[in-house]
C-alpha cells in the first residue's frame, strides 16, 4: 500500500533466467547470463541518479558495451528464436478497485512506471480518499 499523501516509481526488466540444470549442462551461458544480470542490475540502480522531479527515465541512461550488445544479441538471436517479446506480463492493480494496467515486458528493455498512484487511478477513482 502507498501513503496516501505519497506515490511510487518503479522499473521492470525482463532478463533470462538460469535453471540449476542449464548451469550444470551449458557453463558459457551462465557465465554469460550473469555477465547480463550483473550489467542490467547496474544500469537499473544508475537510473535513480537521473531522476527528473522523482521520476525515473523511461530508458536507461547509458548504452551496453560491446560485450554485453553481442549477448544481447546471442540470447534473442539463438535462444529466442529472434523474438524480443518476452511473453512477461505486468499488472500493476488496485486493490480498491478493479482498475488495473497491463503491459508487455521485451528483453533488456525497462518498462517503467512512474507515479503508480496516478497511473492506476480511473476517472471513478478521483475524490476517493486513499485509491491505491
Amino acid at each position: 500500500t502507498i501513503p496516501q499523501d505519497d506515490d511510487a516509481h518503479v522499473a521492470f526488466v525482463a532478463l533470462p533466467g538460469l535453471a540449476a540444470e542449464q548451469e550444470q549442462e551449458n557453463a558459457d551461458w551462465a557465465k554469460e547470463q550473469r555477465e547480463l544480470e550483473e550489467h542490467f542490475v547496474y544500469q537499473t540502480a544508475e537510473m535513480q541518479k537521473f531522476r527528473v522531479r522523482s521520476a525515473l527515465p523511461q530508458k536507461f541512461t547509458k548504452e551496453p558495451t560491446e560485450r554485453i550488445t553481442e549477448l544481447m544479441n546471442k540470447f534473442i538471436n539463438d535462444q529466442n528464436e529472434g523474438e524480443r517479446k518476452s511473453g512477461c506480463k505486468i499488472t500493476i492493480n488496485n486493490p480498491t478497485s478493479t482498475a488495473s494496467r497491463n503491459m508487455d515486458a521485451f528483453w533488456f528493455t525497462p518498462v517503467v512506471v512512474n507515479n503508480i498512484r496516478k497511473t492506476i487511478r480511473t476517472p471513478a477513482d478521483v475524490g476517493k480518499e486513499n485509491p491505491l
